[in-house]
């Protein structure tokens, strides 16, 4: 195995005692590792205000990304289980109203209509060798409970409040039996159980009376040609 060294080895060597100063716009670890701690420095906010250098704005934009249909589904399928299938979400939105809503020169508060916190995962089998799909669903939604007048409680501040729904959880079964050969190819058998626990709940968002259906079932046969 060959190694080379630059010349901050052989100087490092030969003044084991000597104290290392350095000058770096990009500290990383390894810098504080040599150099230890930072002793003075010069921030991007010190030079826009020593007008040295211009304001720096930052704009964020999304990238174009170009994929080929055909190598998508071949690295989907290298992924793909035999046997397995899964996923897990989760969605969180926070939003704020400048000021309050009746009282402009109040204190900023929650926006209206923000949905809560909610995670939703499946799990499910294949059974390939008769084209079946078997599987489970379940939403877990938070309570809605940032409301307006949380952090306001002026006189009308309640008139923009939304109805505080409590948290739940409902969950679902599903059965998908699609051949793929033969002359019934072109055909799809879809059985699903919405709310199979018969959960009696409020969904977020949706008022202080409007309440969920029970457990409900739903059958479909559908054939392409």
């Amino acid at each position: 195995v060959k190694r080379t060294f630059g010349f901050a080895k052989y100087l490092h060597d030969s003044l084991p005692n000597a104290t290392y100063v350095g000058f770096t716009g990009t500290p990383i670890d390894a810098t504080l590792d040599v150099f230890g701690e930072v002793v003075d420095a010069y921030t991007m906010t010190e030079s826009v205000a020593d007008e040295i250098t211009v304001p720096i704005v930052y704009e964020g934009r999304a990238a174009k990304v170009l994929l080929d249909n055909g190598k998508l589904q071949e690295i989907e399928s290298y992924y793909d289980s035999q046997r397995v299938f899964a996923s897990l979400s989760y969605s969180w939105t926070e939003g704020r109203h400048d000021g309050a809503y009746s009282n402009p020169w109040g204190p900023n508060v929650w926006a209206r209509d923000i949905p809560p916190v909610k995670w939703v995962a499946m799990l499910g089998v294949k059974v390939p060798e008769i084209d079946v799909q078997l599987g489970w669903q379940g939403e877990f939604v938070r309570k809605s409970d940032r409301q307006p007048s949380d952090r306001y409680d002026g006189s009308g501040e309640r008139y923009w409040d939304s109805f505080d729904n409590g948290s739940y959880d409902v969950h679902r079964v599903f059965a998908d039996w699609s051949p793929r050969t033969g002359q019934l190819a072109d055909l799809s058998v879809k059985l699903t159980v919405d709310n199979i626990f018969n959960r009696f709940y409020r969904p977020a968002m949706s008022g202080d009376n409007a309440y969920s259906q029970g457990r409900n079932a739903k059958f479909s046969v559908s054939y392409a040609f």
